[in-house]
């Protein structure tokens, strides 16, 4: 097992040096002061550099302290138009074994600009982490979703450690739609159809909520696309001390003149879909 140093003459020019684990000897040429500094090196020792004096020559001691763990994130094409549209960065966030976020990090663009986004950090050997990236815009109109949700990591070798499975990004599925007549504040419900592979989601709980604008529309999302979903539209009001429920659903098949026109579409995928949902008025 060997890393690189680079050894530097104060006041010359560095010499590139590789050390392994164990005693070893290094001779150099001139007298006076050098210095010692890690170069790519995958473990930390606690230190970037040492300073050395032949003339009064010590034992150097390198403890590894930390071990460099590192992965990427791999934006599809299809999700952006143009390169433009990639943002800088995203954010990563670490969980310990019990799932408590201990640390963020950020997920970097390459300096090509290929979609190709690299993050790092350093970890205890034997430590257990998790990576969750995330979309962290708040003035885009759609967000990013990364396939798995998930990457576990260990720290299991006293050297360099095996780079994390790449993420994989794209645009989030949004569902977007309308209740005509326009109806603010009708509550939009979104449900899983079948159980996720990739979120916790199950048969039958509420992905994300919403209500409906001035005009009647609205816009739910991002979520993952590995799954159907079931839309339920519902708003209560008061008039002449009557409650009044009108509830949309895809099964419900009730008398009722106003529809809830849902319009789901997949921006990665670039497929969409446009269905009439009957509205069930109860009294």
């Amino acid at each position: 097992m060997r890393w690189m140093l680079k050894f530097f003459i104060l006041s010359g020019l560095p010499t590139n040096l590789k050390i392994k684990k164990g005693l070893q000897k290094i001779c150099v040429e001139s007298p006076g002061g050098h210095e010692l500094q890690l170069s790519d090196s995958c473990i930390s020792f606690g230190s970037n550099s040492i300073k050395i004096d032949v003339s009064n020559p010590q034992p150097i001691h390198l403890r590894a302290e930390k071990y460099l763990v590192k992965g990427l994130i791999n934006v599809e094409s299809s999700s952006t138009e143009i390169e433009s549209e990639l943002p800088e960065n995203f954010i990563v966030d670490i969980q310990d074994k019990e799932g408590s976020v201990i640390n963020s990090i950020s997920a970097k663009l390459a300096s090509d600009g290929s979609g190709v986004y690299e993050y790092y950090t350093w970890a205890n050997l034997g430590e257990k982490i998790s990576f969750v990236p995330r979309d962290s815009r708040s003035n885009v109109g759609k967000k990013m979703l990364f396939y798995p949700k998930e990457l576990r990591a260990v720290v299991s070798n006293d050297g360099c450690q095996a780079a994390v499975s790449p993420f994989t990004g794209r645009l989030g599925l949004y569902i977007q739609g309308s209740v005509s007549p326009p109806l603010p504040g009708v509550n939009i419900k979104v449900s899983a159809a079948k159980d996720s592979l990739i979120s916790s989601l199950k048969k039958g709980e509420v992905a994300v909520e919403t209500s409906t604008s001035p005009d009647g529309s609205f816009v739910a999302g991002p979520l993952y696309d590995d799954i159907p979903y079931d839309t339920d539209a519902s708003k209560k009001t008061k008039r002449r001390k009557l409650q009044r429920e009108l509830h949309s659903r895809h099964s419900l098949m009730g008398k009722c003149s106003t529809t809830a026109l849902i319009r789901v579409e997949s921006m990665g995928r670039r497929w969409r879909r446009t269905v009439q949902i009957p509205v069930w008025c109860a009294k």
